[in-house]
């Protein structure tokens, strides 16, 4: 059976937990999302679409200690030893036969901040449900995942401003992907990358163990949806 929960696209709202200097208004806000899904199981993601090499305000430079690769098979089996990333052997396997990549960067060889994106056109994002995207040029970015300690830095920006040439030299143009709507410290790194559009919202719940996804008018449009598994 696929490793489908791991295979989430965004970034999960645990791993961008909103800050204590936010707003008091901002956090009610996000709070009460956050017990909408809990409470009645519907959840609400903000669908954007970015440009490869769109300008995201500055060229990022971070330290020697500091690099950026693709990550190999042999590398991800190496990091999968570790819980706190997420990555089991599982979701790895099933991520690279269906040929989705990844990019991460490291310090002093640690993995300390990670992106993948998928290219088939239909790539399991929630239990029972997956993200249908098929268009020339588009790739779908998902499980995007910084370690906490390293938080601040812009380690996301600073992989994908990397990634992108590898992507355009694969024949993408821009990429989708989706975010919690309450997760506002991840919308806020995809929104510093100049041209970036939020499509609009997908909402889905699961009634009488049916998966059902509604998309509003304009992510529609640009031929992105939820889907249900096929049983």
């Amino acid at each position: 059976m696929r490793d489908t929960a791991a295979r989430t696209g965004g970034t999960s709202p645990s791993a961008a937990p909103v800050p204590p200097r936010w707003p008091l208004h901002i956090r009610i806000y996000r709070a009460a999302l956050a017990r909408l899904e809990r409470w009645f199981g519907l959840k609400l993601v903000v669908i954007y679409r970015r440009p490869l090499l769109a300008d995201h305000g500055t060229t990022m430079r971070i330290d020697e200690t500091y690099s950026f690769r693709e990550l190999t098979e042999q590398d991800l089996l190496r990091f999968s030893d570790d819980p706190a990333l997420g990555l089991s052997r599982d979701f790895i396997h099933n991520a690279l036969k269906s040929g989705d990549v990844s990019f991460g960067v490291l310090h002093a060889d640690r993995l300390v901040s990670y992106r993948w994106y998928a290219f088939s056109g239909t790539t399991p994002c929630e239990h029972g449900l997956s993200m249908r995207y098929a268009y020339p040029g588009r790739t779908f970015g998902y499980k995007a995942f910084t370690d906490p300690s390293y938080r601040g830095k812009r380690l996301q920006d600073y992989c994908m401003q990397h990634a992108d040439p590898i992507l355009l030299r694969r024949g993408c143009t821009h990429t989708i992907g989706y975010i919690a709507l309450y997760n506002l410290p991840s919308l806020r790194v995809v929104s510093r990358a100049r041209d970036t559009k939020f499509l609009g919202i997908i909402a889905y719940t699961t009634v009488l163990r049916r998966n059902l996804a509604v998309a509003t008018p304009a992510v529609r449009r640009n031929r992105i949806s939820m889907v249900a598994d096929a049983s």
